[in-house]
């Protein structure tokens, strides 16, 4: 059995397209998967190229004599043939500082090696550089290029990508999607909070409230700033400078589809990235577990129930679970599951109380998407070309 959802574009209409999902039984020994069955998406991973990159990282940098934040940027600038953003730190009388935050792009090692080589020959250090932040990205670029495949692998990732962290009870957590400037108000959630707090499990659970993300659009999953978040997107876009409006429009072949993860604070301490030098010996591998984990959605198979009114009550039971996975991927179906349970435990354990006055047991229910799994399974193929990419990318880093 086969199912279709529409992967709508906001910005321009003609890049929409479609996605087929294909029913597949699963071939697994786990109880929690017993008579359960998968939907996968209809769409060639072979077809793309994929590259992990350090999009950035923020170094902090400690020299021995008070300075003004312009002379560590040339220092920089002229290292690297770069245009460094600098946050001057602790700033006192005159402007000056001994501590920096620098940002540096495409952050290569031996680029950011050249630029703490240039500051402390000229200021000198006092102790390591120490790493602020960092973002990291896989890039997936067909082979030939084609917006239909971007669109579809868009529209695969956002349905796919679980994050290891709660984003749900937290609004500015919440999935997102924005087109154009966000300061305008191009912005949706993909799952709304409702405006009373008393309602939120059935706001989760409600299926009709719910608004699929643009595959034009930027799709954000965390709070911007948080010491956690992502973004998935079909990058077109290159250098973009929100103050001045500029950048820079890649060619089609370089176009890629993106999903990026920006870390701080208590990841970066997690990680052991505490120290620029950490960055080359650190296993990127281990971050597709943590930060770039996909994942299929399961559901029951109601074919092997006996006919009758259960059967009938499951088969629009599980209807409505692949309603909200198609609309807002299995991070908002494992809401859904989870919110779903919530309500329905008070009125179970008022049954079982009265059948237990009356002599009788109500039958357990199956352990089916207890654990941070929920109810669905690895998407292997995805999570093996994210992981082969990250190893790529620690090879780079040692040469």
């Amino acid at each position: 059995m086969k199912f279709t959802v529409p992967l709508t574009a906001i910005k321009d209409p003609t890049k929409s397209t479609e996605l087929t999902y294909v029913q597949k039984s699963i071939d697994k020994a786990q109880r929690r998967l017993k008579n359960r069955i998968v939907l996968e998406p209809e769409i060639s991973l072979s077809d793309f190229k994929c590259k992990a990159v350090i999009d950035w990282v923020d170094v902090i940098l400690r020299v021995k004599r008070d300075t003004q934040f312009q002379w560590i940027k040339k220092e920089i600038d002229d290292a690297t043939g770069q245009n460094v953003h600098i946050e001057v730190l602790n700033e006192r009388a005159g402007r000056v500082s001994s501590e920096f935050e620098v940002r540096i792009q495409d952050a290569d090692l031996r680029i950011v090696q050249r630029a703490v080589d240039a500051v402390e020959a000229k200021f000198g250090l006092n102790g390591d550089p120490v790493v602020q932040a960092i973002e990291i990205s896989v890039d997936f670029t067909p082979k030939s290029p084609s917006q239909q495949l971007r669109s579809k692998l868009v529209g695969v990732m956002i349905r796919h990508f679980m994050p290891t962290r709660d984003i749900i009870s937290y609004r500015r957590d919440r999935p997102r999607y924005s087109w154009g400037r966000r300061s305008d108000g191009n912005t949706r959630a993909v799952l709304p909070w409702p405006k009373d707090p008393c309602v939120m499990d059935q706001s989760l659970v409600c299926i009709d409230s719910d608004l699929p993300a643009h595959i034009d659009a930027t799709f954000y999953l965390g709070e911007d700033g948080s010491d956690c978040s992502w973004r998935i997107m079909d990058k077109i876009l290159d250098r973009q400078n929100p103050s001045d409006g500029s950048r820079a429009v890649l060619a089609e072949a370089d176009r890629r589809v993106r999903i990026e993860v920006t870390l701080r604070g208590q990841y970066i301490g997690k990680l052991g990235l505490e120290r620029l030098d950490d960055l080359k010996r650190y296993s990127f591998t281990k971050m597709q577990g943590d930060f770039f984990r996909f994942m299929l959605p399961t559901f029951e198979d109601t074919s092997r129930m006996m006919s009758g009114t259960s059967r009938a009550v499951w088969t629009h039971f599980e209807r409505l679970r692949r309603m909200k996975f198609l609309n807002t991927g299995v991070l908002g179906l494992n809401a859904y599951d989870d919110a779903r349970k919530r309500i329905v435990r008070p009125v179970r354990n008022m049954v079982r109380r009265d059948l237990k006055k009356r002599g009788h047991t109500l039958s357990l229910k199956p352990r089916v998407g207890d654990g941070i799994a929920g109810t669905g399974v690895a998407y292997k193929d995805l999570n093996k070309r994210v992981e082969a990419a990250l190893r790529e990318l620690r090879d780079r880093m040692l040469r």
